[in-house]
């Protein structure tokens, strides 16, 4: 269970990751481009599905 908690990004981290700005990643969420998840108000992503995602947009 613990190890799936690693797996959560916010934005920020996601952003650093993708090594773009923190309102790209608020964009993809608004026009719902990219999987992400709410909690409460705030936006988390999963790592694995952001590597699929990433994967699928490769493809393209």
């Amino acid at each position: 269970m613990i190890t799936n908690l690693i797996n959560i990004l916010t934005v920020k981290e996601l952003a650093t990751i993708l090594k773009m700005k923190e309102s790209w990643v608020r964009q993809r969420v608004h026009k719902d481009e990219i999987p992400y998840y709410k909690v409460g108000h705030l936006v988390r992503f999963n790592y694995s599905e952001i590597v699929s995602w990433l994967e699928l947009k490769k493809e393209v």
